[in-house]
């Protein structure tokens, strides 16, 4: 298994939707990029199946407030596409841009599930928000996350409330000498705050790490929580337990 370290990160991979990512988002997005010394990456892609499907002949639409069935204009739609963008594109200017860090826009046009494969490096962290944590730019997809898994790259879930603004980074690490541990130090170290390693559950789920967190903190709340992937921990642990502590997690590859 090869390691990483802080150092091996290069990247932080924003998707960015019309009403999917928010200012608390791209503000938490761009402290852990700062700590990590990333360069963010703002992705809009256009989905070109929507287009697609505004082309055929018995594709219709209800329009409010009138409630009636109309026909769906591909024009209209491209044209709502491409504004979209365009404000995407603006509040990322707003919010990254304006913080000095290294920084690129990028909208693309496709499926949305094959871009996010190929836009997926090892060396990237893939930010996600909750509630649609595991989907990139296409609402009920899982793309985005299988895309970070497939690349090895890591995933960082925001809750809506952002990154809190003390408290321990707590690890899930049996072994304080390994990747996972070193990385979650470097950021406490970052971050003015102590790194405190939480000991693996058995079985894993969200109930019985966040059992672990209570018993480890008290009354005291992670600003951070950084585990590794496993093949045994359930897909939505992760993100139950973010929505839940209301803390941003980061999971590193395996």
């Amino acid at each position: 298994m090869t390691s990483k370290t802080s150092t091996s990160y290069r990247r932080a991979v924003l998707g960015m939707a019309t009403g999917s990512v928010d200012r608390h988002v791209l503000r938490g997005a761009v402290e852990f990029a700062r700590l990590l010394q990333l360069e963010v990456l703002g992705v809009f892609i256009e989905d070109q199946s929507l287009i697609d499907l505004a082309a055929l002949p018995f594709t219709r639409e209800l329009r409010l407030p009138g409630h009636e069935w109309r026909m769906l204009e591909p024009q209209r739609v491209d044209d709502e596409l491409r504004a979209a963008a365009r404000q995407a594109a603006l509040l990322f200017q707003r919010e990254v841009e304006s913080q000095g860090l290294a920084c690129r826009f990028e909208v693309c046009r496709g499926n949305p599930a094959a871009l996010a494969s190929n836009l997926m490096q090892a060396s990237d962290v893939l930010i996600l928000a909750e509630p649609a944590a595991f989907d990139l730019l296409a609402p009920g997809s899982e793309s985005a996350q299988q895309a970070a898994e497939a690349a090895a790259a890591a995933v960082l879930l925001l809750p809506r409330s952002g990154m809190p603004r003390h408290g321990p980074v707590a690890v899930v690490s049996a072994d304080p000498s390994d990747a996972c541990f070193e990385l979650a130090a470097r950021i406490a170290a970052a971050m003015g705050e102590e790194a405190l390693a939480i000991p693996p559950v058995e079985p894993a789920s969200s109930v019985t790490l966040m059992e672990s967190l209570q018993r480890a903190l008290g009354p005291r709340h992670e600003r951070l929580l950084v585990l590794r992937r496993d093949p045994a921990m359930p897909r939505e642990m992760p993100l139950e337990v973010a929505s839940r502590r209301k803390a941003p997690v980061l999971v590193l590859a395996s």
